[in-house]
């Protein structure tokens, strides 16, 4: 996992929920990060650990470098990859080539799926930008949608932001990523997340498919408010 904030966040949450299923933790391999370097010591490191597979959390430029050099010393020939979002999503794909084919990660959005509404989504935002989406793409839009339905339901009155904080619990809609809701009392997103494996479109292009729907999940947040 990466060496910064997002990285400890991403790992922390991974260790409680497979130690939670009753999963075991070999050991950890920390990114540098602004600059990670030569990767060698990296992949040699995943590839002494007596593990079935190593979770990888390092996206943008150092990723693509990572997962390169891990494709030519053959390191997914020895450890099967499980990719966070952050190495998994649309935009890594494409940086990554034809050796991420088969790529396995988990997420509360998949490109290729049965959604009406984000088929529907995918196909504007295709329209408007003449690119494909990403799951920051589908983010954005619903982040908008929530900041749209908040003012509406304040008739526009933006003066107190306490309204506006309490005046978006609840709000539900038909999402690109499925039904979504924030939790009446944290706030946070309730969503269906997915298993996902990366596999050639009909357009040529690595997306991410849904092989299994994992169930609606909410981050248990902060439970103060009883």
């Amino acid at each position: 996992v990466l060496h910064d904030t997002a990285g400890y966040e991403v790992r922390d949450s991974m260790v409680y929920a497979f130690q939670d299923a009753g999963g075991t933790i070999v050991d950890e391999v920390l990114v540098p990060f602004p600059v990670m370097g030569d990767p060698a010591p990296l992949i040699t490191d995943i590839a002494s650990k007596d593990a079935d597979f190593f979770y990888l959390f390092n996206p943008g430029g150092n990723g693509v470098s990572f997962f390169q050099a891990a494709v030519e010393f053959g390191l997914f020939d020895q450890i099967q990859m499980f990719a966070a979002e952050g190495s998994s999503s649309e935009d890594m794909l494409a940086a990554y080539g034809d050796p991420a084919e088969g790529i396995k990660s988990s997420w509360n959005w998949s490109f290729i799926d049965d959604i009406p509404e984000n088929q529907a989504f995918i196909k504007e935002h295709i329209d408007t930008y003449s690119q494909p989406p990403t799951s920051y793409s589908v983010q954005a839009y619903d982040a908008a949608r929530i900041i749209s339905t908040m003012i509406e339901r304040l008739e526009g009155d933006t003066s107190d932001v306490n309204a506006m904080v309490d005046a978006m619990a609840g709000i539900s809609f038909a999402s690109p990523r499925g039904p979504f809701t924030l939790d009446e009392k944290t706030q946070n997103p309730r969503q269906n997340w997915y298993l996902r494996e990366a596999v050639r479109h009909t357009d040529g292009q690595l997306h991410q498919k849904t092989l299994l729907t994992l169930g609606e999940v909410v981050d248990p947040g902060d439970d103060s408010k009883g």
